[in-house]
């Protein structure tokens, strides 16, 4: 019934932000929330862990849709998020997210391996059980 309440709380934030999108971890990853200048930072790969838990970013593919939603949330109209990583990989820094073909693969990865942190629909919420996921609230 808690979790019920904690996903549906969610679900209203998301509404609330204007999204369509939620941003899920596995059950495993001790992270309950995030404010949206850190998951700005954890897919711009400057904030490597928080509350000493190591995050990974999963990203969809450039031209989804739910990645063009997630980034005009996270990042301003003015950042070209593409232009940011060419940048950073010529001057050696780290890594971009990892990119996957889907939300049904950000899914697998998240639900696979915590510490890994993704995006989905925020319609696709049924999914969450069926592979040890949650929603990670935005504060």
């Amino acid at each position: 019934m808690i979790w019920r309440c904690l996903v549906l709380g969610c679900l209203l934030q998301a509404s609330a932000w204007g999204q369509d999108f939620l941003i899920v971890t596995s059950t495993d990853t001790r992270i309950e929330s995030l404010s949206r200048f850190q998951l700005r930072e954890i897919y711009l790969g400057k904030l490597k862990s928080v509350e000493g838990v190591v995050l990974r970013p999963v990203q969809v593919k450039r031209k989804d849709h739910l990645r063009k939603s997630f980034e005009r949330f996270v990042f301003s109209d003015r950042f070209d998020v593409n232009e940011y990583w060419l940048i950073t990989k010529l001057q050696g820094g780290p890594d971009p997210p990892l990119t996957v073909n889907g939300w049904g693969l950000v899914l697998a990865y998240t639900s696979r391996n915590p510490g890994f942190v993704g995006y989905i629909p925020a319609d696709k919420e049924s999914e969450l059980g069926k592979y040890g996921l949650k929603v990670i609230a935005l504060r």
